[in-house]
Parts: C-alpha cells; structure tokens; sequence
C-alpha cells in the first residue's frame, strides 16, 4: 500500500488533495499496530495546515485550554453554538477530521496529548463553524473537563476548580 500511496502523491499537487492519503496512512498505521507512526504523520499533517498543539504539554496547559474556550463561549448560549454556521473553508474541514482521526489514536498511545486534539477541535469548530464532526469533539471535550473537575474535587483542588463553575 505504501508504494500505492507515494505514487499516488506524487500526483496530487496540493497539500489539502494530499489529506485523504494522509488519512487513510493514519489509518494503516494503525491497522499495523504503529501508533506512533500515525500519530507523528498526523502531528506533522497538522502543522502544515497550520494547526499544532503542545507534544510535551505542561500540569496547567490542559486548564488552560479549558479558560480559552470558556472565555469564547461565556455570553452564547448552546442554541447558539449549535445553530453556528456551517464550516465551509477546505482546510478547517481538512483539520478537523484530521484532529478528530488522530484523537483515536491519542487515545491508546499518548493519551496526555488527546485532550488537546480534542480542544482544538472545538476551538476550530467555535470559530469557524460546526460540521458533523463538531458534535463529537463537543461530547468528547465535555466528557475530559468533567474528569478533570472531578479529578480537581477529589483532591480539593479549590483554588483550580473555577473552570468547572
């Protein structure tokens, strides 16, 4: 397949029709059990798109994440959210499915880092509309910031908790 592939990107001249090859090689990857491997090509996709986050993050990146997104969405209410435009810009689209394809593979090997795929996606969806793959980035953001309340309670981590307020 590999072969396949490289002949077939050779053909292509832009880096958004080179997506779906880059999708479907996450994809074998992971079919092949090289997760790193999908993970670094999907890191690496990204980053040409323009759309990066931390690969090594810190204890506070995460809450962080949590307070933007929170800032961007304090004055509408979810009506508003869901009745968002639709994304239409290629690229947005391109980095969402690649952020919410690579989430997967986060999730069995590098799991500190899916959370902050996952906030991108909402993020991007924020600001530049929702698509059917707004919805799971939302329940999966929302799942992460009630573990991490959770988390901050059981420990009585007060002076954190503002984020789940």
């Amino acid at each position: 397949m590999n072969q396949r592939s490289n002949i077939a990107l050779e053909k292509v001249k832009t880096l958004l029709e080179r997506i779906p090859f880059y999708e479907t090689q996450i994809q074998a990857f992971v079919a092949q059990k090289q997760l790193s491997e999908a993970i670094q090509l999907g890191i690496n996709t990204l980053k040409q798109l323009g759309a990066s986050f931390p690969e090594r993050p810190q204890p506070d990146d995460f809450p962080d994440e949590i307070a933007k997104i929170s800032s961007s969405v304090a004055n509408r209410t979810i009506e508003e959210l869901i009745n968002l435009p639709a994304i239409i810009d290629p690229q947005g689209l391109s980095i969402l499915r690649l952020l919410l394809r690579l989430s997967s593979v986060l999730v069995m090997a590098a799991p500190q880092l899916m959370p902050f795929c996952i906030s991108r996606a909402v993020k991007l969806s924020i600001v530049s509309g929702n698509s059917a793959l707004s919805a799971p980035a939302y329940v999966t953001y929302g799942m992460n910031v009630l573990q991490l309340c959770l988390l901050w309670h059981g420990l009585n981590l007060t002076e954190t908790s503002n984020a789940c307020e």
